[in-house]
């Protein structure tokens, strides 16, 4: 048999294979360097989401585990969650006043040593109820705002990075939903093959990551005119104008509240009341994810439009079939048969507080106009998360099932019988 030697020189279409290959890769990489900006951003994107996800996960289990009480239980995510609500209020105004770059680093830094702080104090068994609850309100008070500054920037830095508006959004989207997707996973992995200190560290490294890239990818931009109180008023107004083209966004934003207490409060108090597994946890938001996904698909490749009241109507029940399912059995069938309504319910309302999310405001008023509309997507979430905690407080966790279903029921009708599109 005949080998080529080596030595002799190479054909020429090898060569221009090699020589289309190289350029090949040449290109890609000035593709990738040229979309660093907005690639970087989403890799911190996804980095900080992640850890936001295990936190929500982790952090009410946990302390419910160091106090034993349901109060703390409660305080820690109603508090978190208001000081986001009010962040995400003013969070425009402050990108505006000092830059949306040195806000979001800020935040990012304490973010990261907060949760640094929680992972060594765990692991040295220092972590104390009011301690926690300290650390993780410094964490989270700059949250609100830097989400709205990095948002209200993305068209921007996606046109730095030649990457449509559009596409942007495409990518912006996929990653959420990985995330989504994919952190009960993460979670559940964790738990079982590193545990709680484990899962804590990942916590933290993720925060290191996300503060390393956004440093790396955010570029700085010179500051907006100062805000002005006209401002507010004139933002306040432009929601008001889309939430009437939307008339049940009151009733999804209640929903949505819902849903999300359903996540991060309701399913963790609960199990860690009954002294079930964390990983359970994980089933269910699984069971959530996927049915966020299946809905979201239907609603894509459907024609038929639906009134907003009845779909308002449908993602209530939804709710309130779920909460049912929990009240009679927390099996693990049953956990992930209501992770799975709970998730129909949280696709179904999608559209509906999509409409304002996406707003066109005139662009001195992108800041507020989109803190505000992400403050009036969750306006319901801290209220609902105190309601459910005094009921299983002074109640039991079966009466705050219960009660809650048969909340859900009753808004439902009445979205149902009393208000027309």
């Amino acid at each position: 048999m005949f080998f080529p030697d080596p030595h002799l020189p190479k054909p020429l279409g090898n060569l221009r294979g090699e020589a289309k290959t190289r350029e090949t890769s040449l290109r890609s990489f000035r593709t990738f360097t040229a979309g660093w900006p907005f690639i970087g951003l989403q890799i911190s994107s996804a980095a900080m989401n992640l850890s936001h996800a295990l936190a929500a996960v982790l952090y009410p289990w946990v302390m419910y585990q160091i106090s034993g009480s349901i109060f703390w239980t409660t305080a820690i995510a109603a508090v978190t969650v208001s000081l986001l609500l009010a962040g995400l209020v003013v969070g425009g105004f402050l990108a505006d006043f000092v830059g949306f770059r040195d806000v979001a680093l800020s935040a990012s830094n304490l973010a990261a040593l907060m949760a640094l702080a929680v992972a060594a104090l765990y692991a040295a068994d220092l972590l104390t109820p009011k301690l926690f609850l300290t650390l993780t309100m410094m964490g989270a008070i700059l949250g609100g705002p830097a989400t709205v500054a990095i948002e209200t920037r993305l068209p921007e830095i996606a046109r730095f990075s030649r990457i449509s508006p559009h596409q942007a959004g495409i990518m912006d989207d996929v990653v959420d939903g990985t995330v989504l997707v994919g952190s009960p996973v993460v979670a559940g992995y964790l738990l079982t093959t590193a545990g709680v200190p484990g899962l804590m560290w990942a916590i933290a490294a993720l925060s290191v990551i996300a503060l390393a890239f956004l440093s790396l990818s955010l570029p700085r931009f010179r500051l907006a005119p100062t805000p002005r109180i006209r401002d507010t008023i004139e933002s306040f107004q432009w929601l008001k104008g889309v939430s009437r083209a939307s008339p049940s966004f009151i009733g999804g934003s209640f929903a949505l509240g819902f849903f999300i207490t359903m996540q991060i409060f309701l399913i963790p108090a609960a199990l860690a009341i009954d002294e079930m597994s964390a990983e359970l946890l994980g089933l269910f938001l699984s069971g959530a994810a996927a049915g966020m996904m299946v809905v979201n698909v239907v609603l894509a490749t459907s024609t038929q439009r639906h009134a907003d009241n009845d779909v308002t109507s449908a993602a209530l029940l939804g709710l309130a079939a779920s909460v049912a399912l929990l009240a009679f059995n927390m099996s693990p069938l049953m956990l992930l048969a209501a992770g799975l309504l709970a998730g129909f319910s949280g696709g179904l309302l999608s559209p509906i507080y999509a409409t304002v999310l996406r707003v066109r405001a005139p662009r001195r008023l992108r800041s507020p106009v989109l803190g505000l509309a992400y403050a009036a997507t969750v306006a319901f979430l801290p209220g609902e998360m105190l309601l459910v905690g005094i009921l299983i407080y002074a109640a039991s966790l079966k009466t705050a099932f219960v009660i809650s279903a048969i909340g859900l029921l009753v808004v439902a009708l009445i979205y149902h019988c009393w208000f027309v599109d």
